[in-house]
């Protein structure tokens, strides 16, 4: 379904996976916001290990090349006449990376540690990436749901990260595998 927005940009939604046209503005409740970002790698590690939930099919690029990737807690399937509720085995997956079809990771430490994308790890291209939305929501609206004391925004360098005089982000996160 494509979206027309006030200054005339355009949007596509194909279930929760947002396709933005590049250079167009992007209207989300009444408001322009920012399509796409990089968030630094401790920032993105912290929602992934305390709020999996909120990283259903998080839509990246590198160099033009997109991929999905995120949690997955259950998803209905057609059974026998019937929807059934499944929990897949692997909640954490990858889309578009050098698995045919997909790969699933039992853990976010698998997930971020597997060799998927040209023999290396998304830990590895993190710095390459840069992050188009999740859960359905552009990326600046998905920032502003995560409940992480001190990120901010570095618009100079397109940049989401945890402040770094912040005493509560330095002590009580899981640290990065």
């Amino acid at each position: 379904m494509q979206r027309e927005h006030p200054n005339g940009g355009a949007s596509f939604c194909f279930g929760c996976v947002l396709c933005f046209t590049p250079g167009a503005a992007v209207w989300y409740d009444g408001a322009e916001v920012n399509t796409m970002a990089r968030i630094q790698w401790e920032l993105f590690w912290r929602i992934l290990t305390e709020n999996p939930r909120s990283c259903d099919e998080v839509e990246g690029r590198i160099d033009g090349e997109y991929t999905i990737f995120g949690y997955l807690r259950e998803y209905r399937e057609w059974r026998g006449g019937v929807w059934k509720t499944v929990r897949p085995e692997r909640p954490f997956w990858i889309g578009d990376c050098d698995v045919p079809d997909g790969a699933g990771f039992l853990t976010a430490e698998e997930l971020v540690n597997a060799p998927v994308f040209g023999g290396k790890s998304m830990r590895e291209i993190w710095p390459l990436m840069e992050i188009d939305g999740a859960a359905g929501m552009p990326v600046e609206v998905w920032m502003e749901q995560q409940h992480i004391t001190g990120i901010q925004y570095d618009e100079e360098r397109d940049l989401y990260h945890l402040h770094e005089s912040t005493e509560e982000n330095r002590d009580d996160s899981p640290s990065p595998p």
